[in-house]
């Protein structure tokens, strides 16, 4: 004859092994529910972030540039005032290397650039989140003043436009082959005037990355937002320009490290 006591004491022991076996099942599935979260962030945090994951090679180096102007416009790295014949039609590298030798005792092949991100084209940051201090192989910062013989609004004048008059244009270069070419991708440049206005230029632009709004010269160039600053009759005014390897850019990747680059830049005017 069945002991109804010892089974009812079976039957409880039994349901509470089955509570504490779902207890723990329900734990396992949140752990690993939280587990495939992680790695969907990281995956996505990979796409996003490109950067160097090398840091013990010479990363982006020997950077040339040149600098140039329409008629009616002239520039050079020190303010002359109201001086026209102190100003040039094209700023050197070795004039933009003897600013930065007199304001920050480097040159621009002294700088090898690592990759760092901003979204307003005045402020950076390193990959860590800590501040990125101009000239310190981070971003390249140089100051240049326009002045022009007439009212002008200043703009980046693409290449061919204004030809007859001898403009090169403004673009990159590189003598790189195979993906270290891929340096002229990954570069921004940007352009601040005294109100404290700024525009970024991003050579072969691409998706939007770091919240920038930048612009390119292919399709409809009218339509760019290029206007850098406006001039009035012989007063000069001053340009900050900053270059950098933007970090979240999906070519700022270890196969651009130890590249060169060349760069002219060309300032056009629109008579106001």
């Amino acid at each position: 004859m069945v002991n109804r006591e010892n089974l009812s004491q079976e039957l409880q022991k039994a349901l509470t092994q089955a509570e504490i076996l779902e207890q723990v099942n329900t734990r396992v599935r949140r752990k690993t529910s939280w587990i495939l979260l992680l790695v969907s962030f990281l995956c996505l945090v990979m796409v996003t972030f490109s950067w160097f994951t090398i840091s013990t090679l010479a990363n982006v180096q020997r950077l040339e540039m040149e600098i140039g102007t329409a008629p009616d416009l002239r520039l050079s790295t020190e303010n002359h005032g109201s001086n026209w014949n102190q100003y040039v039609k094209t700023v050197t590298g070795r004039m933009i290397d003897k600013e930065l030798t007199d304001r920050f005792n480097t040159t621009m092949n002294e700088q090898v650039l690592d990759p760092v991100t901003s979204s307003n084209g005045r402020t950076f940051r390193w990959r860590s989140g800590n501040t990125a201090e101009r000239n310190k192989n981070s971003f390249l910062e140089f100051d240049l003043y326009l002045i022009a013989n007439k009212d002008l609004t200043v703009k980046l004048t693409s290449r061919g436009e204004d030809g007859t008059n001898g403009i090169k244009g403004t673009s990159v270069s590189t003598k790189e082959t195979g993906g270290k070419a891929d340096i002229v991708r990954a570069v921004r440049f940007s352009f601040t005037n005294e109100q404290n206005e700024t525009i970024i230029w991003e050579p072969n632009k691409g998706a939007a990355v770091a919240n920038q709004s930048t612009f390119d010269f292919s399709g409809t160039v009218n339509q760019s937002p290029r206007e850098i600053c406006s001039l009035k009759k012989m007063e000069p005014q001053k340009v900050t320009v900053r270059v950098w390897f933007e970090g979240e850019d999906p070519e700022c990747v270890n196969r651009i490290q130890e590249a060169a680059m060349s760069a002219i830049l060309t300032f056009g005017g629109d008579q106001d």
